[in-house]
């Protein structure tokens, strides 16, 4: 039995940590802010896993595990520190839920050894609805490159319902989901409509171009990506028409009043598009008006 530790207990944390839970093979704890004594976590066909939840508070008392997974937003690692420094001993694998293409820059310098590192493409739809309670809209999986830690945490999820898929070009599947992200999170928080706002022709259009400038500074970084991607995210994000629109996670973040992912999402394309001599003008843009929303009122 493997001792994992769930640092972020918002949707995706919650979605991965009552994974874990079902199979009855480890223990979890989740590291959490507000506590919260059950997980209720519901699935597209009508099922839910439901579980007493074993939550902690304060880093104080933590001793080294054998997995942390660190499940918070990219602007959120900076305050786990305290988390990872009680929870990460020699042996521990630090497994990356986020966001973005810089999974190692923020962890690094605390756990030091990058090779116990392992970053994550997270495909979970989901929005929490209050702690220890989330919806999980679509077909969850997370993607890792191919190798001991990868495939040490396919064996760690084996027998639950949250596959874990590795690859070859991992590059690659992060700079997909980079491209999705910069799009559907901005198009989405800032008019606060959910994606079937990528229905309307020139927010359609918009929509490819961001993904286009991102496809730029991704294949500058190495990633290779086919030109048919920004409409296949297009077709993706708009779904059917007449049929409700999905969400996303800064979708859900604006209309909660919380923090938006602005950096890591959009941020980031303009400061390595300046290092490649790309001009990223539409996520420039993007972020700028993301960054400097003011609070949105939730009452």
């Amino acid at each position: 039995m493997s001792t994992v530790t769930i640092i972020g207990s918002g949707a995706i944390g919650c979605a991965v940590g009552s994974a874990l839970v079902e199979t009855g093979k480890h223990r979890v704890v989740f590291c959490a802010n507000t506590p919260f004594e059950s997980l209720h976590v519901s699935f597209p066909d009508g099922s839910a896993i439901v579980s007493p939840a074993e939550v902690s508070t304060t880093p104080s008392s933590p001793a080294p595990v054998d997995w942390v997974l660190l499940c918070v937003k990219a602007q959120q690692v900076p305050a786990t520190e305290s988390w990872l420094r009680a929870l990460a001993g020699p042996n521990t694998r630090v497994a990356v839920l986020q966001n973005g293409v810089e999974h190692f820059d923020s962890v690094t310098p605390i756990i030091g050894n990058p090779e116990r590192i392992l970053p994550v493409v997270v495909q979970i739809p989901a929005e929490r609805t209050a702690p220890g309670t989330v919806i999980v809209t679509g077909t969850p999986h997370l993607v890792v490159p191919e190798g001991d830690l990868g495939s040490g945490l396919q064996t760690l999820f084996e027998g639950s319902r949250l596959p874990v898929k590795m690859t070859a070009d991992f590059l690659r599947s992060l700079w997909e989901k980079m491209c999705l992200n910069a799009a559907n999170g901005s198009l989405t928080a800032l008019t606060e409509r959910d994606q079937s706002v990528i229905r309307e022709p020139e927010v359609a259009e918009l929509c490819r171009q961001i993904v286009r400038e991102c496809m730029k500074v991704g294949r500058a970084e190495g990633a290779v990506l086919d030109d048919g991607l920004p409409e296949r995210i297009v077709v993706q994000l708009a779904g059917t028409p007449g049929t409700p629109g999905g969400g996303n996670s800064m979708y859900y973040d604006r209309l909660a009043g919380r923090e938006l992912e602005a950096d890591a999402r959009n941020g980031v394309i303009p400061r390595l598009g300046k290092k490649h001599g790309i001009p990223t003008p539409i996520n420039a843009t993007l972020y700028a008006l993301l960054k400097n929303l003011k609070p949105r009122t939730t009452s």
